[in-house]
């Protein structure tokens, strides 16, 4: 019940970390990630498990359309082209897209449509052209491809998961390319086991304080126990449960803060809304209070039988959402929980006024 399985947060995390370096950047040239323990021809990732070794044609480096971001936010991007060429090039993003292990292997017929979808969402967000898709096998898993042209140039998005992880190629060449021309630079790529993720902790009483984040929550009252921070993409997603019974509150941190894009609140309630609608939920779109502050209301009343109310809001380039899941509604609980969210001073902001209040 949370958060649709918190489809919603991850999707809007997945869609801006698909954002980096789909489109040439004026941005300054930038040292690869520093994450990843690297050598001229192998790149090898601890923290997603995976080696990548290049032929001795092939060379990292780095693209004036990687930022700086993705080293906060801990997912990997690396770039390599065929020797004293241009193209072809392939870039490989990798990332934690979920913050709750799957139940289930992934491969089911939804999971290839959602992966394509995902793919056509990235190219018509950065307007390029969708020529098609395909089901394809890399790495030894099935995924999927979706080819867009741009600018006379072909590009080719490959996708596969495994183990909660993201994998993408974006490959770059000419229009006329018949086979794959990245096809060789992964021919000795290889995928292990990911580390074991951290736990969220037992169900207990939690009294959430968030200088980091600016926030403050807490539950109606102690018989509500929670579990969290639930952790998904690298680290920009945080999501914390309380649960009584048949009710829960879920609070949930989207940090976009040093990222080449922020998505607008609008943005997000779309992306719920279309989260909500493919499970044949019926809403109510409103307006609320977050924490004192104006914000957007989704009514949701669930093919399930339980209502949901969902409550959003950006602030300091952090969006700010609580999802409220019931039985049966109680306007009295909601007003309760979205009064109970209170935002803080940052630690930077913390600091400075005690600085100020400690001169003489």
């Amino acid at each position: 019940m949370a958060f649709e399985k918190l489809t919603v947060g991850v999707g809007c995390a997945g869609l801006v970390l698909a954002s980096f370096s789909c489109r040439p950047s004026q941005s300054p040239p930038v040292k690869a990630p520093s994450s990843s323990v690297s050598t001229v021809a192998t790149w090898t990732s601890p923290r997603f498990g995976y080696k990548w070794t290049l032929p001795a044609e092939w060379e990292f480096y780095s693209p004036n359309q990687i930022w700086q971001a993705p080293g906060k936010l801990k997912i990997d991007v690396v770039a390599a082209r065929k020797k004293g060429l241009k193209r072809p090039s392939a870039s490989l993003h990798v990332w934690d897209y979920g913050i709750q292990d799957r139940q289930k292997p992934w491969g089911s017929e939804a999971d290839y449509e959602e992966l394509e979808q995902w793919g056509i969402d990235m190219l018509e967000a950065h307007d390029i052209e969708h020529l098609g898709a395909r089901r394809i096998t890399m790495f030894g898993l099935g995924g999927v491809e979706v080819v867009g042209i741009q600018n006379g140039e072909r590009l080719s998005l490959r996708m596969v998961r495994d183990n909660r992880r993201h994998f993408e190629v974006r490959c770059l060449s000419g229009f006329d390319e018949v086979d794959w021309p990245c096809e060789s630079a992964f021919k000795t790529f290889a995928i292990s086991k990911p580390p074991a993720r951290l736990s969220p902790g037992e169900p207990r009483v939690l009294h959430l304080r968030e200088p980091r984040f600016g926030l403050e929550f807490d539950a109606p009252d102690d018989s509500w126990l929670a579990t969290g921070p639930h952790v998904g993409g690298g680290g920009a997603q945080l999501v914390w449960m309380w649960r009584q019974v048949d009710r829960e509150v879920d609070v949930q941190i989207m940090d976009f803060r040093d990222l080449p894009m922020e998505m607008d609140a609008e943005q997000i309630v779309e992306r719920a809304r279309e989260s909500f609608e493919e499970k044949g939920s019926k809403i109510v779109d409103g307006a609320a209070f977050l924490g004192g502050e104006p914000c957007h209301h989704l009514k949701v009343r669930g093919s399930d039988g339980w209502y949901r109310d969902f409550f959003t809001l950006n602030r300091n380039s952090i969006n700010y959402s609580v999802l409220i899941a019931q039985r049966k509604r109680d306007a009295k609980l909601i007003a309760r929980v979205t009064k109970a969210l209170r935002f803080t001073l940052f630690d930077h902001e913390r600091a400075r006024q005690e600085a100020s209040l400690a001169r003489p």
